[in-house]
């Protein structure tokens, strides 16, 4: 379903990929979707961080065992909606599993806009790393389903 607030609007929806019956690729994941829920969330504490994040610090989410993600379900990635909020400058922000700064962009914004992206996060662990550019944002992650073996 796609909502429309109030006036009209023009509407581009791009297929990202596909999600064949469980098992249909062997060794592969099962995407198990669920209702949204917010589990990171910087200006009210919501996963554990309060306050903005400054360009010098990575932020380290844990997504698994968060929310619908079961731990002991062996997670190895979410679907996310990655929001950055109050950004005092233009730039980008990337969400990756840890280690070194891909420099790949998840998000890209503008200076003091609110900007939403959908983003498969791959986990190491039960979480991932998040970075950005500016000097300094908020940051908000909606998780909407995650991939892992077949139950």
């Amino acid at each position: 379903d796609v909502f429309n607030n109030a006036g009209t609007t023009d509407v581009v929806v791009d297929l990202v990929g596909t999600f064949g019956p469980a098992g249909a690729l062997p060794g592969g994941s099962t995407f198990f979707e669920t209702s949204p829920v917010r589990v990171v969330d910087t200006r009210d504490g919501t996963g554990g961080t309060t306050g903005p994040v400054p360009s010098t610090s990575t932020l380290t989410v844990t997504l698994a065992g968060t929310g619908p993600v079961p731990l002991a379900a062996g997670a190895v990635a979410v679907d996310a909606n990655v929001t950055v909020i109050a950004p005092s400058a233009a730039g980008h922000t990337t969400v990756w599993p840890g280690g070194p700064d891909p420099g790949t962009s998840a998000v890209n914004y503008a200076a003091f806009e609110a900007t939403p992206n959908r983003a498969i996060v791959t986990l190491a662990g039960t979480g991932a790393a998040i970075h950005s550019t500016a000097p300094a944002v908020h940051y908000a992650i909606d998780v909407s389903g995650w991939f892992g073996p077949p139950l």
